[in-house]
């Protein structure tokens, strides 16, 4: 029997929240374990309210995270991770963001490529559950859109790799008997640099998309879906 599948997921409830919380609902009932849902609000997002409302028949627990604009997401990944080990999690987890929604005057060509990276990051990560469930057999941590490289926004000690997106498989089996806690960083890139930080390139498997450039740019951001499509 394969491992429990469980979601942690951090939203922040703006702009195109519900968007995001559409695509995720598609896949929702692949998750054998537990799907767990972060939000953080402040005075520039819809209310808490609103929020639990909407997906409260969605997810089997309804976390409200503490505000923390300069970390957003960094700080929300590391909330939800501490939350899973001291409940004793083992399996498997994927973790995923309202990618786009803390941003403030992107470019309409900017904000549809944003919107377009996002459902290739569904797509290629939850598609295929029997290939998640064979390579994270093999691998600790796994997901889509792998791109190589340091960065001058990443922390300064980061690694030379990372799923670009913040969407990605762990092997919790693995992930906590190591002190991940001391690895991670309470950066604003903190959760996108912490598979980096934490593995080796060779211990990140690619579900798809081996080597990816700039997800910001909307004329590589279709070429790649296409070549994504192709595939079927």
């Amino acid at each position: 029997m394969a491992p429990p599948t469980h979601l942690l997921y951090a939203l922040y409830p703006r702009a195109h929240w519900r968007v995001n919380i559409n695509l995720i609902r598609k896949y929702l009932h692949q998750f054998t374990g537990c799907r767990v849902i972060g939000i953080s609000v402040n005075t520039r997002s819809d209310t808490i309210e609103k929020a639990i409302d909407y997906v409260k028949d969605d997810f089997d627990e309804v976390l409200t995270l503490e505000d923390n604009p300069e970390l957003r997401e960094a700080a929300m990944y590391y909330s939800l991770l501490d939350w899973a080990e001291t409940r004793g999690w083992g399996g498997y987890a994927f973790m995923a963001n309202s990618k786009g929604t803390s941003r403030d005057g992107d470019t309409k060509d900017r904000l549809a490529a944003t919107r377009l990276w996002v459902k290739l990051l569904h797509e290629t990560n939850l598609s295929d559950m029997d290939r998640v469930n064979t390579m994270l057999e093999r691998y600790p941590i796994l997901g889509s859109l792998k791109r190589y490289g340091k960065y001058p926004c990443f922390p300064d000690n980061q690694g030379d790799w990372h799923y670009s997106g913040t969407c990605y498989w762990l092997n919790l089996n693995n992930l906590f008997k190591k002190d991940w806690r001391g690895v991670y960083q309470h950066h604003r890139y903190g959760a996108e640099a912490f598979p980096g930080m934490m593995y080796d390139s060779d211990d990140g498997g690619v579900l798809w998309g081996d080597g990816v450039g700039n997800p910001y740019d909307l004329v590589y951001v279709e070429k790649l879906y296409k070549e994504w499509k192709k595939k079927d």
